[in-house]
């Protein structure tokens, strides 16, 4: 009688053993499946308004079309999307965006401005940061380039999400050192920040990585400072005119964020330039819409 008694209390004991080791397993299967992704992308829009020349008519955009079909296709399911060299925000807003996100950019006196616009899933928000009366990083502009805009981005449940950081810096590979200069002003501002909340910077950083310097090494070392790292992929470029070509577009994040696999850039921009087919490819991509290809990243904590 002992040991039925004995040995049913071991069946038992083997089958709670089991159980509990299934609530660890599938608790953390479930945690795994519910772990918050945000999509990221950052795109320049060359000369958006204008038709994509500084020499370009305000309100003459015959980009439209191909713009919006693009962007639907490839970027609508972003939950934040970043853009650069945007001179018309409103008709970005009405003719490309639409009722599917929401936009925040500034208002400058130069007609023909670049501006640096975010747009966000509609039931998501973007609230201005502690102690700033407006989305606009001033001091990035350094007087008469382009502002970053910034803020804190909260879900559909105003839970904040990341501190996020949109810029274009300033262009041309002698210009390093006031690029330096710009990420350093930026530096400074996230320094300050305290909170615990992811920082998230991404946009056209001009990064040239064919100038005898490596520029995104350089930036990194800064960023560094604040925990946060490049994310890397197998893209060599992200601009492509035909003529010249790098990697301009650009995210560092904080170093809670994976992202392994969830980087792409999207578009023509690192086609075979040998093959006639490619290169027309492009040709019509750089004329139809941009000579910038999107950045995509899917971020995961």
């Amino acid at each position: 009688m002992r040991g039925l008694i004995v040995g049913k209390f071991e069946k038992w004991a083997l089958k709670t053993r089991y159980f509990f080791a299934a609530i660890v397993v599938f608790g953390l299967v479930g945690s795994s499946a519910h772990a918050r992704e945000l999509v990221i992308a950052s795109f320049n829009l060359k000369w958006y308004g204008i038709g994509g020349y500084k020499e370009g008519k305000i309100g003459k955009e015959p980009r439209d079309s191909d713009m919006r079909q693009f962007i639907k296709k490839k970027l609508s399911h972003s939950d934040v999307l970043v853009f650069q060299e945007v001179v018309d925000v409103e008709r970005l807003k009405n003719r490309l965006i639409g009722a599917s996100h929401k936009c925040r950019s500034y208002s400058h006196e130069n007609k023909k401005h670049q501006h640096v616009v975010v747009c966000y899933r509609r039931d998501w928000s973007f609230s201005r940061e502690q102690n700033d009366d407006d989305y606009v990083m001033e001091e990035v502009a350094m007087g008469f380039l382009r502002p970053a805009v910034w803020g804190v981005l909260r879900d559909e449940e105003q839970r904040p999400i990341a501190h996020l950081v949109a810029v274009h810096l300033k262009a041309s590979p002698e210009r390093f050192e006031t690029r330096l200069k710009q990420v350093e002003i930026i530096a400074s501002h996230l320094k300050r920040i305290s909170d615990g909340l992811p920082q998230i910077i991404v946009g056209d950083f001009n990064t040239f990585t064919n100038a005898g310097r490596d520029e995104e090494e350089i930036f990194s070392s800064i960023f560094d400072e604040l925990g946060l790292e490049r994310v890397q992929h197998a893209y060599r470029y992200t601009f492509n005119n035909q003529r010249f070509y790098n990697r301009f577009d650009q995210m560092w994040v904080s170093k809670g964020y994976r992202w392994k696999g969830g980087a792409s850039v999207l578009g023509p921009c690192n086609r075979a330039k040998d093959r006639e087919e490619d290169a027309l490819r492009l040709a019509q991509y750089n004329k139809r819409i941009s000579d910038h290809c999107p950045l995509l990243v899917r971020l995961t904590e």
